[in-house]
Order: C-alpha cells, then structure tokens, then sequence
C-alpha cells in the first residue's frame, strides 16, 4: 500500500461534507430566532439576542457535523450495505 492512498477509498469525502454542511444549515435554521422553534429554545435557555456573538460553541459545531457525518458513514460501510434503504436501516 504506498503512503498516499487512503484507509477507506469506499467513503466518499464530498457526501461526508455535503452531510455535515446540511446538518449545519439545518440546525442554524432551527435555531434561528426567525422560527418558532428558535424563539422557544432561546426563551427557555434565557437567552437574549441583543448583542449575542459567536459562541466556541458555534465554532466546534461544523468540526463535530464532520465528524458525526464520518462516524456514519464508517458504520454504514462496516454494515456491508449496498442500497439506500440497507444504508438507512444500518
């Protein structure tokens, strides 16, 4: 196996962060005090939106996205599945 190649050719990097970016615009809309469910959340976690900046919080989110993206697809591809629907029951 020379240096260059890579452990798991059979995992495709670009659905990996296409995943992780769709999880975190999804949940930036969700949380988003544009949505009813973003007001609620920001009310009970007592949060208010004047002023708010970007938590680290915020910037450990797409790190986490990616990394919750891979640990899916590894367990997908260690599944042996080769379907869409042999994917969603893994």
């Amino acid at each position: 196996m020379s240096e260059t190649s890579f452990v798991y050719p059979h995992i495709s990097i670009v659905a990996i962060l296409a995943a992780a970016l769709a999880q975190f615009v999804l949940g930036g809309l969700w949380y988003s005090p544009m949505t009813p469910v973003g007001k609620r959340w920001m009310a009970e976690i007592h949060i208010d939106r004047t002023g708010a900046k970007p938590s680290i919080e915020m910037l450990a989110f797409p790190v986490s996205a990616i990394m919750a993206a891979w640990a899916v697809a590894m367990v997908i591809a260690w599944s042996g599945a080769s379907s869409i629907s042999q994917g969603i029951l893994a």
